[in-house]
This record gives structure tokens, C-alpha cells and sequence, in this order.
């Protein structure tokens, strides 16, 4: 017997002439349409991949020399500007003046306030206004990105699952061997419906993961 992929015709053989039983064959091809360049599912979750890894790449430390100088406000990192007492990270808030150079926001122990001081960072980050952020954290909106994907995934999941739930009720047939599959005139389809259903519990599962995440709470 064949578990044929609906999306692109990949088959898993299965049954007494082949090596996997039937519940391999469904295991093998949920595995598989996870990841079928035809299946609406996977493409749409590897577009959301990108668009997060777009979002995290704007998040990332970059050499000082890319900086474009008129930008506003940095965050500004430089191993000078660690200070175990004050500035355990090295990072500051600063700017570019042309007759100063890089200014950063530097903590005076002495006087007890900030001091705009010349500095020489390595590194910058660009400063976002933190009310264009759903989240206190850049990994809270992620999380939350990641949530609704989930739902537009499982919500889609139980599209194909009603409708392969009907498939398998107007083309139920029985094997030689006594099994149930789906099938018409003796050629089988694959139980769509199984792995529907599995798509939509593991959908469920990894929103429910991110709404705690993006809540702060732990995965």
C-alpha cells in the first residue's frame, strides 16, 4: 500500500511487501509535509521565518564604521566604557557631533549624574521608541509574531482536516490485508486527515509556547 502526499506526490510505501508499517508511513509523510515546498502550510511558515529573522538581524550589534552619523540616538558599546562600579555592560546612550566626535551619556560616580563625555565605541545599536513595540522586549514581539502564525497554521490545518475528514468518509475502502485506508477503485490516498489533525494539536501546542513567552512567562 502507498501514502501518497497530496501536494506533491511523494509516496511512502507501506504494508507486508515493505519494511514500515502503516503508522510509519503516516509518521513519514507527516514529517514530510512539514516541509513540502508545495504544501500552503509550510510555505507560509518559512515566510514567517524570514520576516523574524529580518526583524531580529535589525537588532544586532554592528561595527561603530557603519554607523550613519546623523541618525539620531545610539546605543554605543566599547570595552573603555565598562565600569564595574557603574556601566557593567559597556553600553551608553550617545550621538555623533562633528566637532566632537562620538558623545556618550557616561555616568560620574563623583558628582552623582551624567556627564556628556567623548567617547570611542566599537559597536552600535540603533534606539527605538519603545511604544512602536508590542512587548518589553524585541523577544516579546517575536514570541507574539510567532503566536499568530501558529493560529493562521492551525486554523488552516483544520480546513484540510474537515475536508479530508469528508474524503475519507465518501472513499473509505478495505485492504486485502483487513486495514482501512482511503482510497478509490483500489488506488489509495494518503490519510490526510491523521496528519491534519496532528498538524493541528502540534500548531496549538507551539501558540500556546509563544503566548507564555510573549506574556514574559517561561516556554
Amino acid at each position: 500500500m502507498i501514502a501518497t502526499c497530496i501536494y506533491c506526490g511523494h509516496q511512502v510505501k507501506h504494508g507486508s511487501r515493505h519494511s514500515a508499517t502503516q503508522q510509519e508511513a503516516h509518521q513519514a509523510l507527516i514529517e514530510h509535509d512539514r516541509e513540502c515546498p508545495q504544501n500552503p502550510i509550510a510555505r507560509e511558515l518559512a515566510v514567517e521565518r524570514e520576516r523574524a529573522d529580518a526583524l531580529a538581524a535589525q537588532f544586532q550589534w554592528r561595527p561603530i564604521e557603519e554607523a550613519e552619523k546623523y541618525n539620531g540616538d545610539y546605543l554605543l558599546y566599547g570595552p573603555d566604557l565598562v565600569d564595574l562600579d557603574f556601566n557593567e555592560t559597556g553600553v551608553v546612550e550617545g550621538h555623533w557631533q562633528d566637532d566632537m566626535g562620538w558623545v556618550g551619556a557616561v555616568w560620574c560616580g563623583q558628582h552623582d549624574c551624567w556627564h556628556d563625555t567623548i567617547i570611542e565605541p566599537t559597536h552600535f545599536l540603533p534606539k527605538f521608541n519603545p511604544e512602536s513595540l508590542p512587548g518589553a522586549s524585541l523577544a516579546r514581539r517575536l514570541a507574539d509574531e510567532r503566536a499568530r502564525t501558529f493560529a493562521r497554521a492551525a486554523s488552516l490545518c483544520r480546513h484540510i482536516e474537515n475536508g479530508q475528514e469528508s474524503l475519507a468518509w465518501m472513499h473509505k475502502e478495505t485492504g486485502p490485508d483487513g486495514e482501512d485506508y482511503v482510497g478509490e477503485r483500489g488506488i489509495p490516498y494518503s490519510n490526510k486527515a491523521l496528519g491534519a489533525n496532528h498538524c493541528v494539536d502540534e500548531m496549538e501546542r507551539q501558540e500556546k509556547i509563544a503566548r507564555r513567552q510573549a506574556k514574559g512567562g517561561d516556554a
